[in-house]
């Protein structure tokens, strides 16, 4: 924890070090798209249903994300990014018998993020830090196994830590990289069988998401 703390502490140094007129000096002409995918490991912990300790463990995670935002500052960006993450199979698992289920879930976000751009001596590469908050809405259809299945939907308090690197290649395109953790609070699903609930503890997420950043302005006076 010790350690966490010191390197967001660095972190935040590194990104307040220029004088205050870059953060409040405000740059929306350079407003941009952004489209990343990859992948995410499964969600910890597992989600419980019914009263004898079954236990629901998800697959890999696909994501797709799309998000528009603008630079506020000459460090400093924010963003409202959309994004969709689709499941590989999991399996129940009642005692230590696994289970594969049928159906399929997905998870729709939608979060506001803030990004701090580190500075530091380099023009190929900047890396960057930064958080986010939203809500995730879990869709879950016909996802069963072992006499019963969820149906149902419900939508969480969704909240994020970010760290990631830019490679720019013009004044309007940028390689994107992202390592994405966070959390997504309790949620509740009905199923076909009264005697089963099942409940989805807040869970810890990872993702890993790579992808291209288009400047809007610069792009579009380029094309000119």
């Amino acid at each position: 924890m010790r350690y966490l703390i010191g390197i967001l502490f660095a972190a935040v140094v590194a990104t307040t070090s220029l004088p205050a007129k870059a953060f409040f000096e405000p740059d929306f002409d350079r407003w941009f798209l952004e489209a990343r995918g990859g992948l995410g490991l499964p969600p910890s912990p597992k989600t419980d249903f019914g009263a004898n300790g079954g236990e629901y463990e998800a697959g890999d995670g696909y994501t797709i994300a799309f998000a528009v935002g603008a630079h506020i500052a000459e460090n400093i960006r924010t963003e409202l990014e959309f994004g969709v993450t689709m499941g590989e199979d999991g399996n129940f698992f009642i005692g230590a018998t696994p289970i594969p289920h049928t159906g399929e879930a997905h998870v729709y976000s939608g979060m506001w993020n803030i990004m701090f751009e580190l500075q530091i001596p380099n023009e190929h590469w900047i890396p960057y830090w930064g958080f986010g908050l939203g809500f995730a809405h879990f869709d879950i259809d016909n996802l069963g196994g072992g006499g019963f299945q969820i149906d149902d939907t419900d939508t969480t308090f969704n909240a994020s830590f970010i760290a990631g690197l830019d490679i720019p290649v013009n004044n309007w395109l940028t390689l994107t990289s992202r390592l994405t953790t966070g959390i997504t609070t309790m949620a509740e699903f009905d199923t076909t069988n009264p005697a089963i609930e099942v409940e989805k503890e807040t869970q810890f997420y990872v993702f890993f998401t790579a992808g291209l950043r288009f400047y809007l302005a610069p792009m579009f006076s380029g094309l000119q």
